[in-house]
């Protein structure tokens, strides 16, 4: 599957939810050509027929319902991040007593497993590569 875009993915759910274009464009203030005309990119750059569209409105086809499961999960995941319920445990800062001295210090600033990592040389990384 290529990239879709997250609005379109949105505009998606509320075609989705609202039945048809008509619900989707009052909803949104989009107009229903351009909404219907999204949906139809959106269905080829998936690959996938995701409405069976009749005079009665839109009705997820069985590629749309998975999409559509998949599209409230990201929108729950995104409203969660956003209001900060998304973490499932909160950071908690510690402080080191003060006589902990130097070695305290010094174990905060290396990296973990720094012993078992690569030395990197800053200066052959900066070099401009050569030309023939």
């Amino acid at each position: 599957m290529t990239d879709v875009n997250w609005d379109d993915l949105k505009l998606f759910h509320i075609v989705a939810t609202e039945g048809g274009l008509a619900g989707a464009a009052s909803l949104t203030g989009i107009s229903a050509p351009t909404i219907g005309r999204k949906m139809l990119f959106l269905e080829r750059t998936m690959g996938r027929t995701l409405f069976i569209r009749s005079q009665q409105g839109y009705k997820l086809a069985p590629d749309g319902v998975i999409l559509f499961e998949r599209v409230q999960h990201m929108r729950r995941t995104a409203q969660r991040s956003a209001s900060g319920t998304a973490m499932p445990f909160r950071y908690r800062s510690f402080r080191f007593p003060p006589t902990s001295g130097s070695w305290v210090s010094s174990q905060k600033t290396r990296a973990p497993f720094a012993d078992r990592m690569m030395p990197f040389d800053f200066a052959a990384s900066t070099s401009v590569p050569k030309t023939i």
